[in-house]
């Protein structure tokens, strides 16, 4: 996945395994009589639909669509199901353990902006008075403010 994507955190249950068992035999109930259910192939898209969408359903948490393409198999998704994901981005891994991090490698947790209205150490003029620093990301939207440059234009 994407290196700095954060994720919805999954822990799995413990009975995992006997809960996509039980939506195997609800969803697809001639494939699962005519093989071990873990055996089931998830090739035809309409059975790969019914069977995750359900598994999203009970178990709270969707298969992202990157991984979509390496579910052949229902023991495929039982792997995916049963694999705990932390929610937390590798940068962020890096910033809570900065403890641990060599005396030459120092992660900076947030940005460092120069806001004119708070940073007084040069009387508030920014080296880019045009500029406004804008925020891209809709997840780094709700973390940072936008800062508008304080340009005027003249009046002729």
């Amino acid at each position: 996945d994407s290196f700095c994507r954060e994720t919805k955190p999954y822990d799995p249950p413990e009975d995992v395994q006997t809960v996509i068992e039980g939506v195997c035999r609800e969803v697809i109930p001639n494939e699962v009589r005519s093989q071990k259910w873990f055996e089931v192939s998830l090739k035809d898209p309409n059975v790969k639909f019914k069977v995750l969408s359900k598994c999203e359903e009970v178990l709270d948490y969707s298969v992202p669509n990157s991984l979509l393409y390496l579910m052949h198999t229902v023991a495929d998704a039982v792997k995916f199901y049963s694999t705990p994901i932390r929610g937390i981005t590798s940068y962020d891994q890096l910033v809570q353990r900065s403890d641990n991090l060599p005396q030459n490698l120092h992660v900076i947790a947030d940005p460092i902006r120069f806001n004119p209205e708070t940073d007084t150490f040069f009387g508030g003029i920014s080296a880019y008075p045009f500029n406004d620093q804008r925020v891209k990301g809709l997840r780094a939207k709700k973390k940072y403010p936008e800062i508008k440059g304080h340009f005027k234009w003249p009046d002729v």
